[in-house]
This record gives structure tokens, sequence and C-alpha cells, in this order.
């Protein structure tokens, strides 16, 4: 499927889901990809399949009171934003619930800025997540790290990782941040 702009629950009350599944199957879209604007959405990609954003990146969770959930998992499945990625809120500012399920291999890239707002949480378990910066705001604290991939972060426990020497992942009981 091909398509300018992408939304997946848009109307406040409004529940959508999208699932992009099996090798070959792929979503290309040229504008940005609202997972959850002022509704809940969902986007699953699944057993080999891709979406890709070529001129433009995503956002789950736009508006306060809206869901977007995003799981990628499985070999070969690949979600790439060309630009940012943001995770519970929008470019300006906190907005609702999103969350991002990386898993058994799946793959998320972001060229340019994740940003996770405190309403927002990546779960790793077996995926990876390819960024060029992770911006972080909790608690009214911001946080940036320049980080290029972290690969099979390990979710549980209190594991770190030096990836390149550009910022420290870990992840403690199955959520992912950069320090």
């Amino acid at each position: 499927m091909v398509s300018g702009k992408g939304c997946i629950g848009f109307n406040s009350g409004s529940i959508g889901e999208a699932t992009v599944t099996g090798a070959g199957s792929q979503w290309s879209n040229s504008g940005n990809l609202l997972v959850g604007y002022e509704g809940d959405g969902v986007l699953n990609v699944e057993a080999g399949g891709m979406v890709s954003l070529s001129r433009d990146g995503s956002i789950l969770g736009a508006s306060p009171g809206s869901t977007g959930l995003a799981t990628i998992i499985g070999a070969n499945s690949t979600w790439s934003n060309r630009k940012g990625l943001y995770i519970g809120g929008n470019n300006s500012g906190t907005g609702g619930t999103g969350i991002l399920n990386i898993v058994d291999s799946g793959l998320v890239t972001v060229g340019k800025t994740t940003k996770l707002w405190s309403d927002g949480t990546i779960n790793l378990d077996g995926g990876t997540l390819d960024v060029g910066v992770l911006h972080m705001a909790i608690q009214g604290k911001h946080i940036q790290a320049q980080v290029t991939r972290i690969p099979r972060l390990q979710t549980g426990g209190h594991n770190r990782r030096q990836d390149q020497g550009r910022g420290v992942g870990k992840a403690e009981n199955g959520v992912a941040g950069v320090s």
C-alpha cells in the first residue's frame, strides 16, 4: 500500500488498527504517520512486514486522552522513519499515551530524533531500536543522548550496554532508556 499521510485513531473516541504482516507486505508512506491522534490507534508490523516513511516521521499518542501503540515483531519486520518518532506526545509537547514494542528481532529505525515523553514507553524484548538522537522528558527533566543502535537490549534486571561511546542504554523492568 502507498499513501501520503496516514492516521490510525484520528477522531476522539475512535479506535483504529492497522496490521502489516508477511514478507513482501509493505506500507509506504510519503507523509507522517499518526497512531492515536485524538483517538486510540494500533499499528502491528509482523512476520517480515514493513512500514516505511520516506519523507517524514511518526507520532504515538499525539493528543491528551489518546493512545498510540506500535508493535514490531519478528525477523525482518521493520518500521523505518526518515525523520522523528514521538512517543507520548508530539514535536511540541506532551500528549497522550504512547507505547512502542520491539520484539523478537523486530527493527525500528529513526533517522533523526526519537522523543520519549513522560507518558511514553519503549519496550525492547529481543528487538533493535536504531536512532539518531534519543531525547527523554521524564518528570520535567530532559535527557538527551546521541545513539546509533541499541541492539537486542535485554529486558528485565539491570542490563547496561555502552554503544560506540555515544550513550549508555539500559533496561529496567522491561523498559528501555538511555542515560
